[in-house]
């Protein structure tokens, strides 16, 4: 017999607020990466990374998007851990997790590991 797809514990106060924070913090990502499309009109995201826009004159702006797309990643795991009941969503949590490590790391080395600052 499946699972119910509808949680059967009752959400807690603490949970709203991970969901609120990773909502909030992902749209934060969403604008800056939107603002970096406008500052920096010279990369074209459409064949370079986004990445790159780290390495521009705004390149706080894409760590603190990336950070912030970290931020994003965590809260929402944070707020399903308790409703996860199977292997697959236990993965699902642990690729959230992993990604979210990911981008935190890409955002403290924004020039990169070969990098040399004069």
């Amino acid at each position: 017999m499946p699972k119910p797809l509808l949680p059967d514990r009752p959400v807690t106060r603490f949970e709203r607020s991970a969901a609120l924070a990773s909502f909030v913090a992902g749209c934060l990502f969403a604008l800056l990466l939107l603002g970096l499309h406008l500052v920096e009109p010279e990369f074209d995201p459409t064949w370079r990374f986004v990445s790159e826009y780290a390495l521009g004159r705004a390149g706080w702006m894409m760590t603190v998007a990336f950070i912030s797309l970290a931020i994003s990643l965590l809260a929402a795991a944070l707020a399903l851990v308790r409703h996860v009941r199977t292997i697959f969503g236990y993965v699902g949590l642990a690729i959230l997790a992993l990604a979210a490590c990911g981008f935190l790391a890409r955002g403290r080395l924004p020039d990169g590991p070969d990098h040399h600052r004069p």
